[in-house]
């Protein structure tokens, strides 16, 4: 079972909960595809560029704040995930987490991928 999340975003980690609930009752493995924003892929852009540049100082401020923000999703998921008996791992997406999700779920045809409507979607009203 894969479920999307955007990193940041504290309402999808009932999402999350819902999703391992689904995937202990199946049996599966939950699959948690993160996404990145923007900022965050604009920074890790930068960081780079600074790096090739020769400010190696501020490319590791970066990577160290990009990393911090991982480690805090990371354990938010965990505690989450935790109240139920599931087996899961955390995938990191540079853009969309719904393209990457598929993208997965193409890779590997068993999985169930567990989508949100999002707010604008006037069909899910």
């Amino acid at each position: 079972m894969i479920v999307g999340l955007r990193a940041g975003d504290p309402g999808e980690l009932a999402d999350v909960l819902l999703a391992a609930e689904l995937a202990a009752r199946t049996g599966s493995k939950l699959v948690v595809v993160a996404e990145r924003d923007r900022w965050a892929r604009f920074a890790r852009w930068t960081s780079g560029m600074y790096c090739a540049f020769g400010m190696d100082g501020v490319a590791q401020a970066s990577h160290t704040a990009e990393r911090a923000v991982q480690d805090d999703l990371y354990e938010r998921v965990s505690g989450v995930v935790s109240l139920v008996p599931v087996e899961w791992t955390l995938q990191w997406a540079s853009g969309s987490a719904a393209r990457a999700a598929v993208r997965y779920a193409r890779r590997n045809p068993t999985v169930l991928v567990m989508f949100r409507p999002s707010p604008g979607n006037k069909a899910a009203r």
